[in-house]
């Protein structure tokens, strides 16, 4: 089956959207490996920013 590649095609997709997501590889011990993991901050947006990024973030998901 068709594979997503994260860590470039959905990043960007993201970005345009206007909703920053660092590459789950990032986070590896070698971050040249391919995950289909994506990491979120939390922290920093107020509740209902965290539901429209989250709701973008399904957006570009369908695209594939």
């Amino acid at each position: 089956g068709s594979e997503m590649c994260i860590e470039t095609d959905f990043v960007q997709r993201a970005v345009k959207k206007k909703v920053a997501v660092v590459p789950g590889n990032a986070f590896l011990m070698n971050d040249t490996d391919k995950t289909q993991y994506i990491r979120l901050n939390f922290s920093t947006p107020s509740d209902e920013k965290i539901a429209a990024g989250i709701k973008l973030l399904g957006e570009v998901a369908k695209e594939y």
